[in-house]
């Protein structure tokens, strides 16, 4: 028995846009050799960033891979023997036979999708979860590389067929658990949301101690130490916001799916603020390359519109009361209000 996919498949939840990198980790022991090729060769702080070169590689210099990226081109992040870790690009590097039957071992081959199975376009029942090959016929996908350096892919599915072995769980019954990975993912994203918060609030403390302006530090002017307190609070409240979240997810309370919107907005809102102020902050300065508080800024960004953006989940917060259940009339009155 086949089961045959709808155009309404490519719903993703932006999770499938994963396969769009083979990627491979390897443990210490499991890792297999590899030296430089030539002397000369760089290591990266970070992949596709040349200005970021943290060492020189010599010919024939040891290394110990720890991780494959591929994008437009093949990427390696290895530790040195003296431990040091960063990239090398893999045409800067000979790998041994070991290696190379380590790299052509079974890549993620799979996913899992979505597909509506029955009902109509905007009925909750009806949508049910496949695992799916992604060498299968009339699957196209195409990557590409995210404002954030990572990598995303465009999926395009024409009358692609899978047995229905493949499906998971119940037929017609996949939303809870869309719904449930959704609200676990969110709060990973939020959790690394703050981390990029905290580095920026960090680094433009120290650049206020240090930039000097009018023969004066930066941080002693009185309305620029204002703006930095409200940086700070934005962080602590998505800081505790956060933790809230993942203690409802834990215990696996009624409310955690709408706590969850509540989290995505309110982090959301804050770490773009805490971004622009950072930027702002540090002049032309903070969006350039060689300076960590752009890369923050556009992975915030990127983090905003995964999973619905901060606006999205307002609605969606504001159309559902404490017990998870939808309420049209306050939904109405939050578009209003807005």
């Amino acid at each position: 028995m086949n089961t045959q996919w709808t155009r309404l498949g490519l719903f993703l939840w932006l999770i499938s846009m994963l396969v769009a990198t083979p990627s491979r980790v390897f443990t210490a022991d499991s890792a297999p050799a590899m030296t430089a090729r030539e002397s000369g060769a760089g290591l990266y702080s970070r992949q596709d960033v040349e200005s970021d070169r943290i060492a020189t590689l010599e010919k024939g210099e040891a290394l110990t891979p720890i991780a494959e990226s591929v994008g437009s081109e093949i990427w390696y992040m290895v530790r040195r023997q003296q431990g040091s870790v960063g990239w090398v690009r893999a045409a800067d590097v000979v790998l041994s036979n070991q290696a190379k039957d380590a790299f052509k071992e079974k890549q993620p081959s799979s996913s899992t999708w979505s597909a509506r199975t029955s009902g109509g376009p905007r009925d909750r029942s009806g949508i049910s979860l496949f695992v799916v090959d992604r060498h299968s016929a009339n699957l196209h996908l195409q990557g590409f590389k995210t404002i954030d350096g990572r990598r995303a892919a465009e999926v395009a599915l024409m009358n692609v067929e899978v047995p229905a072995s493949q499906l998971l769980g119940t037929e017609g019954e996949g939303v809870a658990a869309l719904e449930a990975c959704r609200d676990r993912a969110i709060a990973a994203l939020c959790a690394e949301a703050i981390g990029a918060m905290t580095e920026l609030n960090a680094a433009t403390l120290e650049y206020s101690k240090t930039r000097k302006q009018f023969g004066v530090a930066l941080g002693s002017f009185q309305v620029l130490q204002h703006r930095m307190v409200d940086m700070f609070i934005a962080l602590e409240e998505a800081v505790s916001l956060t933790q809230h979240l993942s203690l409802c997810l834990v215990a696996g309370e009624p409310h955690g799916s709408r706590l969850a919107s509540g989290a995505k907005t309110k982090v959301g809102y804050a770490a773009r603020f805490i971004a622009e102020q950072a930027i702002q902050l540090h002049g032309g300065m903070g969006m350039s390359d060689e300076l960590n508080v752009g890369h923050y800024f556009k992975r915030i960004a990127s983090i905003n519109v995964q999973f619905g953006d901060p606006t999205y989940h307002l609605m969606r917060y504001a159309r559902q009361n404490e017990s998870g259940v939808s309420s049209d009339a306050a939904f109405a009155a939050a578009s209003n209000q807005g």
